[in-house]
């Protein structure tokens, strides 16, 4: 396969000659180069209040600080889990249909959550409880994605048939509506300095827009296949792609140009920096692999799911990346310089 049309890179973050790539993702795939496999610290299963029947894991969020974690699924139903406590977790309702996404915004104590149901809940979160504060229906299609921006003041939604909307936490009313690059948009994201903003789904192509200067999206082909997942990086020069294609993208920001290809062994479904130099990328294949920046390998394989790994989230401080996937269950991974520690490292009080 060809990918002669991707525009070429402007700096060199991977390099992967295109004649070896696909022995090289043989050997990811085999984790013949050298990787540690890691299991999870935590694992947190979705059930309901008889304990029975399990929920597909959809969407993961982690607060800035750690304590909490909120995870969407099939049943319509939002859980939070708080201080690692474990189960049983506190149950959100006000969906009517698969919970597709969901955000903690990090300046708050609010929860963003979209769905199936064309619906975007925002939700008030207190040590006392929750409260339903906006459920807003005006998506013409299911949404599938949503993004708090840094400033603590706009969201941003995605979905099917449905354009780009910015919303106004200030007043909870719709400031904007932006144009997709495609009629089905699978994610969303922004940077963590607030210039950027994202979008890409179903055929491959990334949008970018500079939210300082107002300019209009610039499109950039990320992929030769649906896009699921995007992910900045903490200084926000570099957007990551993944999804359904051969390789896993990283762009520069600014100029929309190519910073490196990571050959995948299965299909991307979560994609998230864990620091300037390591990217995790969740698998179709139920592995998550930390990809290392700067030797050009995947150094960890973090093992236990036995579903796709739908999501990843990151607590402020990098010390927990939380995991959610099809199997039904939340995993929490615990950070350490080299990456995830085993599970021997595990904090107390917390479930298996």
């Amino acid at each position: 396969m060809r990918y002669d049309h991707l525009p070429r890179a402007s700096f060199p973050l991977v390099r992967f000659v295109a004649a070896t790539a696909a022995a090289a993702a043989a050997l990811i795939a085999t984790g013949a180069l050298g990787q540690s496999t890691i299991s999870a610290d935590r694992v947190l299963n979705l059930t309901d209040e008889q304990g029975r029947r399990p929920a597909v894991v959809t969407a993961v969020a982690v607060s800035a600080d750690g304590r909490t974690i909120a995870a969407g699924g099939d049943d319509h139903v939002v859980r939070i889990w708080r201080d690692g406590k474990g189960e049983p977790a506190v149950r959100l309702r006000g969906h009517e249909d698969w919970v597709r996404g969901l955000q903690l915004d990090p300046m708050s104590n609010r929860l963003a959550t979209v769905g199936a149901d064309h619906q975007l809940c925002l939700w008030t979160l207190s040590e006392g409880g929750h409260e339903l504060n906006l459920s807003n229906q005006l998506a013409e299609g299911p949404l599938s994605s949503v993004a708090f921006h840094p400033n603590g003041e706009q969201l941003v939604t995605v979905g099917f048939r449905d354009p780009l909307r910015v919303y106004s936490l200030a007043s909870s009313s719709l400031d904007q509506t932006l144009n997709t690059p495609c009629e089905d948009t699978r994610a969303v994201a922004v940077s963590p300095d607030g210039r950027w903003m994202a979008a890409a789904g179903r055929n491959g192509r990334l949008r970018l827009w500079d939210l300082h200067t107002g300019a209009p999206g610039r499109d950039t082909p990320a992929a030769t296949r649906r896009v699921h997942a995007l992910a900045f990086s903490p200084d926000s020069s570099l957007v990551a792609a993944a999804g359904d294609g051969a390789f896993v993208r990283l762009f520069d920001a600014a100029t929309g140009d190519l910073a490196a290809e990571l050959p995948q062994a299965a299909k991307a479904r979560s994609v998230i920096f864990l620091d300037a130099g390591r990217l995790a990328v969740g698998g179709a294949d139920n592995v998550i692999r930390v990809w290392d920046l700067a030797s050009n390998q995947v150094d960890r394989r973090l093992v236990g799911h036995t579903g796709a790994v739908t999501s990843l989230a990151l607590d402020g401080a990098g010390r927990w990346l939380v995991s959610g996937s099809y199997d039904t269950t939340v995993r929490v991974w615990s950070l350490g310089p080299g990456g995830p520690r085993s599970a021997s490292t595990a904090a107390s009080g917390t479930t298996k």
